[in-house]
This record gives C-alpha cells, sequence and structure tokens, in this order.
C-alpha cells in the first residue's frame, strides 16, 4: 500500500513539471443565479513552455455549450490573467444545475483546464408586477379590461409576455396573454362560460431570456352569471295531456338565451332574443295527480342562467275500467259476481261510479251502478240460454268490458202423478231426445218412450191410461244417463173401443206423444186379433146399459169410496242404470 502511494504521489510530481501551462480559477461563483445574470469568472495562466492556442469558456447546466473563445499566445513563464487574455463576463441562458469550466487548446487539444463547483440556474428572476383593473365586479359577457407593468428588481423594464388567469371555485381559468413591451402590457378580453363567484386575479410573466414569475391575488374579481327572470302560466290545475303556457319576462340583459321548461319528463325549448318569452309545454299523458314542479330554465350564450319553480295542481282522470271474476264460465242459474276497479293515468285505483250493463246479443238483461271497488252480483236465469253474455262498465269517461260463457245445458226431468206421466226441460236448449220406459206386471212387460220436442222450461204431460191396459205395473223412466223407478203404479184404462182393437199405443197431449209399446209375452197381431174377436163377441150379446144403470153405478162409488182413490206408488231414481234388454 505504501509502496503504490509513493509512486502515484512521483508521478504527479513528474506530469507537472511536464505540464505546458497552469490555469487557475480564483473568484468564488454564487450558489443560485437566475437566467439573464452576468456571471464574472477571474483567474490566470501559466505557461511552461511556449503556448499558441485558445482559452475557451464553457457552460455546463447538462449539455455543455461554448459560450466564449479567445486565442492566446504565450512565452514560457508568462502568466495572464482571464481579462488580459480576453474573456468578458457572461450572461447566463440555461437553467438548472450548472459549473463553469476553463480549458486551454492547443493544436485541437486540452492541455490543460479548471472547473467551478456547481451552482443552480432557476427560471425565477427578481421582477416585480403591478396591475389595476377597470371594474372588479363582471356579468358574463362583459369584457375583463386589464392594465399593468413588469419590471426587475433593479429597475430594468421587462419585455416579454404576460398569461393572465384568474382563480375561485377550486379551480383556474386562463382569460388570455398579452405582449409585455417596455415594461407595459394590457388587456381585454369577454369572460363566458365561467361559473359565478369570487376569484383572485393572477399572472405569469416570461421574460425574452425565458425567466418565469408568477404573481397571485394581484387583485380580487366578482363575476356574475345569473339571469333574472319571472314566468306565470295560463292556469293553474291541469288534467293530464292538457297544454302549458308559460310566459316569462327576464330582467337581466341578454343577446341570445334559450328558455326551456319542463315537468315529468316532458320539455320544449325556444331561442330567446328579448327581455319576453313565450313556450308551450305538453304535460304527459300518465303524470301523477296532484302538486307537481314546472321548471322554467334559460341561459344564454356566454354562460349566464336562471331557473325558477312553480307548483301546478294536476287532476286525476280515470282512464280504465277492470272487471275482476273467479269464473268466467257459468251455468244457468249461477251468480256472477264480478269487482270493479277505476284506475287514473298512472294506473292507481280511485274512486268513481260506474254503471253496469249485463246484456246477451245486445239484449239488456240487468243494469247496476255501483262504487270502484264493490262488489256487483247478478243472477242468471236458471233457463239462460247458452253463448256468451257481455257485462259493460262506464263512468262517463272511459269504458270496460267483460265476456262470460254460460254452458249448454240438456236436461230433463220425468216424473210420475199416479197414472200420468211429466216431462219437463230443465236444460237451455231444446230437448228432443225420447223419454224410455218399461212397465212391468206379473204378465206382461211393455217397452215403450215418449218423443220429446221441449223448448227450455216447457213441460208435457202423458196419461198412460190412454195407451195400456188397466193393471198394477211397476215403471222404469229412462232418461239420459239417469233412471226412475216407480213401484206398485195403478193404471186405469181410459182407451175406447176402437182405440182397444187396435192395441196402437199413441200419444194424446202437445209435443209428447209414444213412439209406440210392445208386449213381449203374446204375440202382436194374434193379441190384436184375440182382443178384436172378442170385443165383437161382447158387443153383440152385451145388453144396452139404461139410465138407470148408469145412476147405480155412481152411487156405488159414493158408497165405496176406496175405488176413486189413486194407487199407491214408490218411486226410486237412479243413475246411470242399464235398461232392460
Amino acid at each position: 500500500m505504501g509502496r503504490f502511494l509513493g509512486i502515484s504521489v512521483l508521478l504527479l510530481l513528474l506530469f507537472s513539471a511536464t505540464a505546458l501551462a497552469d490555469v487557475v480559477i480564483t473568484s468564488g461563483l454564487k450558489d443560485s443565479y437566475a437566467i439573464g445574470d452576468s456571471i464574472s469568472i477571474e483567474g490566470f495562466v501559466v505557461a511552461s513552455k511556449d503556448i499558441s492556442g485558445s482559452l475557451n469558456l464553457v457552460l455546463d447546466c447538462g449539455n455543455k455549450e461554448n459560450i466564449e473563445s479567445v486565442t492566446v499566445t504565450m512565452k514560457e513563464l508568462d502568466k495572464k490573467s482571464f481579462s488580459e487574455l480576453g474573456l468578458k463576463n457572461f450572461t447566463v441562458k440555461g437553467a438548472g444545475s450548472c459549473k463553469v469550466r476553463i480549458e486551454l487548446v492547443d493544436a485541437s487539444a486540452v492541455i490543460e483546464s479548471a472547473e467551478t463547483k456547481q451552482f443552480e440556474v432557476a427560471k425565477t428572476a427578481p421582477l416585480a408586477v403591478r396591475i389595476t383593473l377597470e371594474t372588479k365586479s363582471l356579468h358574463l359577457g362583459e369584457n375583463l379590461n386589464i392594465k399593468g407593468i413588469a419590471f426587475r428588481l433593479d429597475g430594468s423594464d421587462v419585455n416579454g409576455k404576460a398569461d393572465i388567469s384568474i382563480e375561485g371555485n377550486n379551480n383556474t381559468y386562463n382569460i388570455g396573454s398579452a405582449d409585455i413591451k417596455g415594461g407595459q402590457f394590457a388587456l381585454s378580453q369577454p369572460i363566458k362560460g365561467l361559473p359565478g363567484g369570487d376569484y383572485k386575479v393572477q399572472i405569469k410573466v416570461t421574460d425574452s431570456l425565458g425567466n418565469e414569475n408568477s404573481f397571485e391575488s394581484l387583485s380580487d374579481l366578482g363575476i356574475d352569471d345569473k339571469i333574472d327572470f319571472t314566468f306565470v302560466t295560463n292556469k293553474m290545475e291541469f288534467p293530464p295531456g292538457d297544454n302549458v303556457f308559460v310566459s316569462g319576462n327576464i330582467m337581466t340583459a341578454i343577446k341570445n338565451a334559450k328558455v326551456t321548461a319542463s315537468i315529468f319528463g316532458s320539455k320544449a325549448s325556444k331561442d330567446v332574443k328579448t327581455s319576453n318569452f313565450l313556450i308551450n309545454l305538453t304535460l304527459p299523458n300518465d303524470i301523477p295527480a296532484g302538486a307537481q314542479a314546472l321548471s322554467v330554465y334559460l341561459e344564454d350564450d356566454f354562460g349566464n342562467k336562471g331557473s325558477a319553480n312553480q307548483e301546478l295542481s294536476i287532476k286525476q282522470q280515470a282512464r280504465s275500467i277492470d272487471i275482476t271474476t273467479l269464473k268466467s264460465a257459468l251455468q244457468p242459474g249461477d251468480i256472477l259476481s264480478v269487482r270493479l276497479y277505476l284506475y287514473d293515468q298512472t294506473k292507481r285505483d280511485m274512486d268513481g261510479d260506474i254503471e253496469l250493463r249485463f246484456s246477451k246479443d245486445s239484449k239488456i238483461m240487468d243494469s247496476k251502478s255501483v262504487k270502484s271497488k264493490e262488489k256487483a252480483d247478478f243472477q242468471l236465469d236458471k233457463l239462460a240460454a247458452p253463448g256468451e253474455y257481455s257485462l259493460d262498465a262506464s263512468n262517463g269517461q272511459v269504458t270496460g268490458k267483460l265476456t262470460v260463457t254460460v254452458f249448454e245445458v240438456k236436461q230433463v226431468d220425468p216424473s210420475l202423478d199416479g197414472q200420468i206421466v211429466t216431462v219437463e226441460n230443465l236444460g237451455n236448449v231444446q230437448y228432443i231426445d225420447p223419454v224410455e220406459f218399461t212397465l212391468t206386471s206379473k204378465s206382461e212387460v211393455y217397452e215403450s218412450s215418449i218423443k220429446t220436442s221441449l223448448m227450455p222450461g216447457q213441460k208435457d204431460t202423458v196419461d198412460l191410461g190412454y195407451s195400456f191396459p188397466s193393471g198394477n205395473y211397476d215403471l222404469v223412466l229412462y232418461y239420459g244417463d239417469k233412471s226412475k223407478i216407480y213401484q206398485n203404479v195403478k193404471i186405469q184404462d181410459k182407451r175406447d173401443f176402437l182405440t182397444k182393437t187396435g192395441s196402437a199405443l199413441v200419444g194424446v197431449t202437445g209435443n209428447t206423444v209414444f213412439e209406440g209399446a210392445g208386449n213381449v209375452i203374446f204375440d202382436l197381431p194374434l193379441y190384436l186379433f184375440i182382443i178384436t174377436l172378442g170385443v165383437a163377441i161382447f158387443m153383440f150379446f152385451k145388453k144396452p146399459r139404461t139410465k138407470d144403470d148408469v145412476i147405480n153405478e155412481i152411487k156405488h162409488v159414493e158408497d165405496n169410496p176406496e175405488l176413486a182413490q189413486k194407487p199407491e206408488t214408490k218411486t226410486e231414481e237412479t243413475a246411470n242404470l242399464n235398461k232392460p234388454n
């Protein structure tokens, strides 16, 4: 280690002894300068041998810049100061961390050099600015008129540019720029598009050397962006869908403005160039009833704006009627139960009277008046015709309709009273199917049917005594998939002689007739022949009846009242009973 240090010192002494010259800087520099400041470098050069070259002053602020170069001719052992050699003061142009280097160049090679310590060059020069405003309160659209001077603290004027801005509402807004000539500048610029409020004027000055200085809060400035106006409407209460006419008067001076009126999503706009305006706005059809705010908004080309609100009263208007029911398909005799709801423009139920008409094929069957949300009942007739029925509702403004269906019912009810069979149509359509029956005694069985053609509600009767012989029978009536059983039915034969002899079982009343009857025990032609022959023999030998005979027969019935009583019958109705084969 010691040996290496000795060799280094020896080499240094040897190099110094062989150097052509020494360059020494004697002046101390400040720690900081501004762009445009003058820097003086003092020092000297000592020649160890004859020198013919140049002395260069280099400014290094990140990038080397050769500021000045002077010719040097020196003899051996000459000593000259920088000023004697021709180096002068220089002006700082760069910015940043800098140092100055003095280089002695001979034959294009640097033979010796020296440099200063580092110093800072800032873009901020010691400047001052003073301004005046023509007015400190502006309305958007008016000009900001500003004058000012800019100078160095040494008193010299500044040439450059002034960038003028205002700060307020937590933002900075650029207004414009003005040239600075001989230390003076002026700006006249309209203010627009800014929010109203209190502002501070600030100016950034950039001189011709590139120095930048910012000056804040030079003056207060108030900006007003309000448009004052009033308006009225053609009325205060409106139905949905109506037109609102808005008439207004503007108190603030404007050039070009637009007025916009809006309510519940509906909007209308119009350009305004004078102090008065009239605008038409159509209300939405679904605007809710009650108080609704009408908003009117004004804005001009410069950003001045104004707004005002007014409450309008919106009428509740019926828009629909809803009819609900649990059953839309009914049987004759059912009750149609419905509930009525009257809805307004927002589909909210409302109070009101509703007129109802229940009809079929435009024929009104019933009518009622109910209130919204109330229930209404309509009784169907037991023989109500099948098909579609309409329930129409109206409150004078809107209508509603419900269609229901009445099923087709095909039904008869046969019954027995004594020896008379009654067939009644209980359905709502014409009944034309036959009612079949059997008559059974100990010795005979008759099967026959009653042909029907009955309209709804119509009934007809058949006296079995006009078609069958006297006797006690069990009667079974078949209708549809049902049947009725009657036991011990006593039939009194009421047929005349010719009918008996013909044995033709025919109908005797109205729309209901016998299709025919058959004896399942005897052959019908033989049976008819025997009866005919017997009747003929009886009539040949029969003693004619006298008046006294008739009187005696009546007296006999009166003395024996049991002969006039109806036979005891037993009935039973069954469903899905198979008829005998």
